[in-house]
């Protein structure tokens, strides 16, 4: 089993800019697309399916970026999880769903996603409200 990559190391690759995609710890990767452009990456197995997401963006320091340590950190919490036959990338997104409770909610979120697409999301807008808000707004999705 290979060993960890230094801190250093991967300080290293992230200001030589080579483009890479290399193993820093177990279940832990970071990809290297630029000079100073790197992101951490956790890849895991689950029911025979090998899974990939991003954890966030390399760097220290900043609000928002994830440092070495805090990226090692991150990859322990979720691989934890993954061995308990959880699948973390699929928690994340049912997280980001949980407060959606009634048919206006999931419109909502709808309409929102659908106005960053189109131009002329004021017309999905007004048939809702007239149309269908009125009628079945207030059901609960269960």
């Amino acid at each position: 089993m290979p060993t960890e990559v230094s801190e250093s190391d991967v300080k290293n690759q992230v200001e030589t800019g080579t483009k890479v995609f290399t193993r820093v710890f177990d279940c832990l990767y970071l990809q290297v697309t630029a000079p100073n452009r790197a992101s951490w990456h956790f890849r895991f197995q689950t029911r025979g399916k090998r899974i990939q997401m991003k954890l966030g963006v390399f760097g220290e320091n900043e609000k928002g970026l994830m440092e070495y340590g805090s990226a090692i950190k991150e990859a322990i919490d979720l691989k934890a999880r993954a061995l308990n036959v959880d699948n973390p990338k699929l928690d994340i997104a049912r997280r980001k769903f949980s407060d959606i409770q009634s048919v206006d909610d999931l419109a909502e979120l709808y309409l929102k996603n659908k106005a960053k697409k189109i131009k002329t999301i004021q017309i999905l807008e007004r048939l809702y409200k007239k149309e269908i808000k009125a009628a079945i707004g207030h059901m609960l999705l269960t």
